[in-house]
């Protein structure tokens, strides 16, 4: 199928689809617009019940007391109006002893004669769920055997609820929505058809196109006539042909781009092909230099080999006299840390002193208090004999108490005094002790701190012996490092001059390809020359 075709069936699909939604869509709407009417129909008969039946019958109905000629007139007057308003049937139901039953139903002429009339109060063959739906809701429509039914609740003037049920056949109703199905499928067939000649013109339309735009691409494809444009326009077929005529121009330029960089590529390749032979020459006589160089670099290295073994023996020697001075700072150190020892243990003696010193004051401070209470003990003695003397022979006997604790007093200072003078004396002895561990502490000290400094210029002496010894070992390891670098690079000057050889070789083939390159370049801008551009 060819793109007309293809366009034409897809108008015609679209068509079809919408016309039988709008036509589903109308039928439905019919049906929903005649059973509307239908059940507005049915509301208004079962509202006129309560005028055709008076409230004095309608009491007497509910009380089962309507007989005979009364009963069968309403009956009679129900079935006029209903067939009159295009009803089926009008009655009315109440719920006694749990139970459905006609208050009164409608009946014809023929009816009343044949005796076939609804009797009062009789069961009723319905649904009773739908009557109970009725009750609960106020009203039920309900759909059977091509009958429509409405269950409409109703209040007595007792305040007795009742239904008022209406059935009408729905045999016309399904007539009119049938009628309206065929007439709206006859007007669909039309609206089909045109749009089956609408969709013909429109394909073809479009398909002219397309059609027409193809051919002009063809022939530019044909020609290779980049400068050809193509028909634009407002719709989508227009904004295919503005692509296409933007794609063109663009690839025009690079077409010009292309011839241009052909050129070029021709000029490069004939300059690539005279620096090749150039490099060519001037690879062998860099291998003929490098013949010269390798032979340098031999002599380079036995050189360095001399120096390293030099510089060796100069390590070897800066290490011993590190190590003879390493053993003299360690004796140094030792010394000023048992000086520093020293110093510790004769500070601690200065502490000690100190301490005695205190203890010996404080023992002062106990013999003075002793001395105080040796004097308050002779005041009491002298006072105690004043007391005996004034009292006589009686008092004779204390008086020699007092005299002895008098005597006891006097022994106690003499004591006092001799043990303050011996305390004296040792005060002394500490402290002349004190100055001299002082002045040892201090000559210590100074013998401490020139040990350190002794030490340190050793040690400073040490590290530039290091330094020294690293330095000529850096020498030494960079003799040897050299050394292998010239081995290293007498052996690659040989792989060097090994590829020099073969790039010579590979100079010749790149001249070969550059003649290849020349060709090429010639093809590709007559290739591009082929194009209007």
């Amino acid at each position: 199928m060819g793109l007309k075709g293809r366009i034409t069936l897809a108008l015609i699909v679209v068509n079809v689809l919408s016309v039988g939604a709008l036509l589903a869509y109308g039928h439905w709407q019919k049906r929903q617009d005649v059973l509307q009417e239908v059940d507005n129909r049915l509301q208004a008969v079962a509202r006129a019940y309560g005028g055709m039946v008076p409230p004095h019958a309608a009491n007497r109905l509910f009380a089962g007391q309507a007989r005979g000629s009364e009963y069968l007139d309403l009956a009679a007057t129900l079935g006029d109006y209903a067939k009159n308003n295009g009803a089926s049937g009008l009655f009315a139901l109440a719920r006694q002893d749990g139970q459905w039953r006609y208050l009164i139903a409608d009946a014809s002429e023929a009816q009343i004669t044949a005796g076939k009339h609804v009797a009062p109060l009789a069961p009723y063959p319905g649904g009773g769920a739908q009557a109970d739906l009725a009750l609960a809701q106020g009203h039920a429509f309900a759909e059977s055997g091509g009958q429509r039914q409405l269950l409409l609740r109703a209040q007595g003037l007792r305040g007795e609820t009742y239904l008022v049920g209406v059935n009408a056949p729905l045999a016309p109703a399904q007539a009119a929505i049938a009628a309206n199905l065929a007439q709206s499928g006859v007007m669909a067939a039309v609206v089909i058809l045109v749009g089956l000649v609408t969709s013909w013109l429109l394909g073809a339309r479009l398909s002219r196109r397309l059609v027409r735009m193809q051919r002009q691409i063809e022939a530019m494809a044909a020609e290779r006539n980049l400068l050809a444009t193509l028909d634009e326009g407002q719709d989508e077929v227009g904004a295919i042909g503005r692509a296409i005529n933007s794609l063109t121009a663009a690839l025009r330029g690079s077409l010009a781009s292309s011839a241009d960089a052909a050129r070029d590529a021709l000029s490069r390749s004939e300059r690539f092909h005279t620096d090749a032979s150039h490099a060519s020459d001037a690879l062998l006589r860099s291998g003929t230099r490098l013949s010269g160089v390798s032979a340098d670099t031999q002599s380079i290295s036995i050189a360095a080999a001399s120096a390293a073994e030099e510089a060796q023996q100069v390590h070897d020697s800066i290490e011993n006299a590190q190590r003879t001075l390493g053993e003299s700072i360690a004796q140094l150190f030792a010394l000023a840390d048992n000086v520093k020892d020293s110093n510790g243990k004769t500070e601690a003696l200065c502490n000690q002193l100190s301490s005695v010193s205190r203890q010996v004051g404080g023992i002062d401070t106990v013999l003075a208090t002793i001395r105080d209470i040796a004097d308050q003990t002779n005041l009491l003695a002298l006072n105690a004999a004043i007391e005996a003397a004034r009292a006589g022979e009686a008092g004779r006997g204390f008086a020699v108490v007092a005299d002895e604790v008098r005597k006891l007093s006097q022994q106690t200072e003499a004591a006092l005094q001799r043990s303050r003078s011996s305390i004296e004396a040792i005060q002394g002895e500490i402290g002349a002790l004190d100055t001299v561990v002082q002045g040892t502490l201090a000559h210590s000290v100074q013998i401490a701190e020139e040990s350190a400094r002794v030490a340190g210029s050793v040690a400073k002496g040490s590290q530039a012996l290091g330094e020294s010894t690293r330095a000529v070992a850096v020498t030494r390891q960079r003799a040897e490092e050299i050394r292998g670098a010239l081995l290293a690079t007498s052996g690659e000057l040989s792989a060097v001059s090994r590829e020099i050889d073969g790039t010579i070789e590979l100079a010749g083939d790149i001249a070969r390809a550059s003649e290849t390159l020349k060709s090429t370049s010639l093809e590709l801008a007559g290739e591009v020359g082929q194009f209007k551009v």
